[in-house]
């Protein structure tokens, strides 16, 4: 029997993060339906764990995950995204899946980093769940998930992005898979708590 078991990463953001590091909300995000849908999802923030190649190390090894899954924003995240995508490659059998931005908006050139293996375009709540169901159940039915891009027989492929969910028909955010006193802005002693008010956007920005 697979493991069900999911692993979500958020990178370093570079010199930013010695000022804000904001919850993770692009990582639980992703994570909430296939939470609700009894798959065991876990959030690595290597912003705020040191010790996060060993965490991560231990957690292939052990927990052998259905994927590992990374929020990757353009600039320098890309460099710590690729860092622990080629340690999950050299480690472990374990697909790599990159959403967010970056891959958002440069899926092709995204895709072609022989460490991986999927990328989600756009929201990623309902696609990373039918992924985790057709890498479970039947790879077959990969061309099945929406907005997913992938290879296959050398080939890029990107499917349709489907139905986006109404911002009330999702479930709640899962802030207990982070430890929320972890998280500050400018060193204050205050702690900051992120929340998400509204879904989507209906502009069509070529700078976003």
């Amino acid at each position: 029997m697979k493991s069900r078991k999911i692993l979500l990463i958020h990178p370093k953001s570079g010199k930013y993060d010695a000022f804000v590091k904001d919850l993770p909300l692009g990582v639980l995000c992703a994570g909430r339906s296939a939470q609700q849908a009894g798959y065991d999802v876990e959030i690595l923030d290597q912003r705020v764990e040191p010790a996060w190649e060993k965490r991560l190390l231990g957690v292939l090894r052990e927990k052998q995950p259905l994927l590992v899954g990374l929020s990757v924003m353009t600039g320098k995240p890309i460099q710590y995204a690729l860092e622990i995508s080629r340690l999950v490659k050299k480690v472990s059998n374990t697909p790599v899946l990159w959403g967010g931005i970056h891959p958002t908006i440069l899926s092709d050139s995204t895709l072609k980093n022989e460490n991986i293996d999927f990328l989600i375009r756009g929201q990623g709540e309902l696609p990373l769940l039918a992924l985790a169901k057709a890498l479970e159940n039947d790879p077959l039915s990969l061309h099945e998930v929406p907005a997913l891009s992938y290879k296959a027989n050398g080939q890029i492929i990107h499917n349709p992005v489907g139905k986006v969910p109404e911002f009330d028909e999702l479930p709640d955010i899962p802030y207990a898979l982070v430890d929320v006193n972890k998280y500050m802005r400018f060193e204050s002693d205050e702690r900051v708590f992120s929340v998400i008010t509204s879904l989507g956007c209906p502009h069509q920005c070529a700078f976003c």
